[in-house]
C-alpha cells in the first residue's frame, strides 16, 4: 500500500506543486483547499501522475470542516502518514488599517488551520505510534516585518507551535517539521524524506540568519527603509 499525504492549502501554488512532487514519489494525495473547482482541476492534473488523488473542499479555519476532512480521507485511504499544512494567506498594511476581521482571518487560517488538522489527525498518528506533521512557516515566523503586524503574529504563532510539538511528540514517533523555503514543494519533500526539523533557503535564510545575529541592526534598517 502506498503511503499517503494529506496536504491543505492544495489547490495553487506551492500546495499543488507540493502534490504533484509527492505523487511522483509515488504517495497517495489527498487535497485539500476552500475552492471547489480550482481544487478538482488541481487533483485531476496530480491524478495523471499515476497516483490516487482525492479532492475535498474545505475552510482549515473551521473545526467542524477539519473534522469531517479528517474523517473523510481515513475512511477513505484508511491511513495517514504525512500531513503538510500549507493553507495560509498573507496581508500587508499599517497595524492601524488592520481590522478585528483581518486578525481573525489571518489566525483563522495561518495559526487555527495548523492546530484543527494537528488536533485531528493525532490520535491516528498516535495509535500508530509514527506520522510526520509539516508545517510551512514564513520569513514572517522568524523576523519582524514592517507593514505585516497580523501576518508576522500569526507566523510566530505557527514557529512556536511547531517547536514546542517537536519536544513533546518525538519521543511517541511522531516528527514535526518547520518550513520556511523559497521551493516549498522541493524544501517539505527534503525535510520528510531526510527528517529535517527545519529547511530554511535562499535569501529567506540568509534575512534571517541576519537578525538572530544582529537584530538591533536589522530593525534599524527596515525601520529606514534600507530592507
Amino acid at each position: 500500500m502506498a503511503p499517503t499525504v494529506l496536504i491543505t492549502g492544495a489547490s495553487q501554488g506551492s500546495g499543488k506543486a507540493t502534490a504533484l512532487l509527492f505523487a511522483r514519489q509515488g504517495y497517495d494525495v489527498v487535497m485539500v483547499a476552500r475552492e471547489p473547482e480550482r481544487l478538482a482541476a488541481a487533483a485531476a492534473q496530480v491524478q495523471r501522475e499515476g497516483t490516487s488523488a482525492m479532492a475535498i473542499a474545505g475552510d482549515v479555519g473551521d473545526i467542524q470542516q477539519v473534522r469531517a476532512i479528517v474523517q473523510k480521507a481515513l475512511d477513505t485511504c484508511g491511513n495517514i502518514d504525512v500531513l503538510v499544512n500549507n493553507a495560509g494567506i498573507c496581508l500587508a498594511g499599517a497595524i492601524e488599517q488592520t481590522t478585528s476581521e483581518d486578525w481573525q482571518q489571518l489566525m483563522n487560517t495561518n495559526f487555527w488551520g495548523c492546530v484543527n488538522t494537528i488536533q485531528e489527525l493525532l490520535p491516528h498518528f498516535l495509535d500508530r505510534k509514527t506520522g510526520t506533521i509539516v508545517n510551512v512557516g514564513s520569513i514572517g515566523g522568524k523576523m519582524p516585518l514592517p507593514q505585516m503586524t497580523a501576518y508576522c503574529a500569526s507566523k510566530y504563532a505557527v514557529t512556536g507551535l511547531t517547536e514546542t510539538l517537536r519536544l513533546e511528540l518525538a519521543p511517541q514517533g511522531i516528527h514535526d517539521w518547520a518550513n520556511q523555503p523559497e521551493d516549498i514543494a522541493k524544501a517539505i519533500w527534503d525535510a520528510v524524506k531526510n527528517q529535517r526539523a527545519e529547511v530554511t533557503v535562499g535569501p529567506a535564510f540568509l534575512a534571517s540568519e541576519a537578525y538572530r545575529l544582529f537584530p538591533g541592526l536589522m530593525q534599524w534598517a527596515m525601520e529606514k527603509g534600507k530592507l
